[in-house]
């Protein structure tokens, strides 16, 4: 039992690490590695049996060298939902170590949507607010109908404050509760905006 309950110490200690080194983490280019390796640890923690194999692609060029790819191995839940929907077998999270997105962003997720990985791409950025820009829910939609790619956006807040809960005793129940709730915002909102004007992709 005592080794059990330091286990689990260990554990929360982590945990509370983790979601404190966020703040300290600056945007931009010069932290972008800092900010890929809280991400990769975010997603050990929070995904741990649902995605496994976690790994940053291996890759020579410098801009896909910050993807994270894990394989896709949930039997229930969001992820689940999201292999079965989506095809996503193997999932690609994005790490953009800024707030705002630029279409070259979009553009870039989608060009990883091979039959391989599916048609389900994240992107994980630092913006503070979790809901999109009217901007981001254009590109979203747009590359949805152009492509048929789904690009999930989260923000770092949303993955701190999962990871927040855990520490607090909450099971990851919540996680999987907010990321299909958040799902199904971009399936029933997003995916059905319409747009006074078409931007050229």
């Amino acid at each position: 039992m005592q080794f059990l309950t330091g286990i689990k110490d260990i554990r929360t200690k982590m945990v509370g690490q983790l979601v404190g080194q966020l703040p300290s983490t600056k945007e931009g280019r010069e932290c972008a590695s800092d900010f890929e390796e809280w991400v990769f640890r975010a997603i050990q923690i929070l995904f741990a049996g649902k995605l496994t194999n976690p790994e940053f692609k291996p890759n020579g060029d410098a801009i896909q060298r910050r993807d994270i790819v894990a394989t896709n191995n949930a039997e229930k839940g969001f992820w689940k939902r999201i292999r079965e929907d989506y095809e996503a077998r193997q999932v690609i999270f994005k790490v953009k170590n800024y707030s705002t997105l630029k279409i070259n962003d979009f553009r870039q997720a989608q060009s990883y949507a091979t039959p391989l990985y599916g048609k389900f791409i994240t992107i994980i950025n630092r913006n503070a607010n979790e809901g999109l820009s009217q901007t981001d829910r254009g590109y979203v939609k747009e590359f949805f109908d152009g492509h048929n790619v789904l690009i999930f956006i989260l923000n770092a807040p949303f993955l701190s404050r999962c990871i927040s809960k855990l520490r607090s005793g909450q099971r990851f129940d919540y996680a999987e509760k907010n990321l299909n709730k958040r799902l199904d915002t971009f399936e029933r909102n997003y995916l059905s905006l319409r747009h006074s004007k078409s931007r050229k992709l």
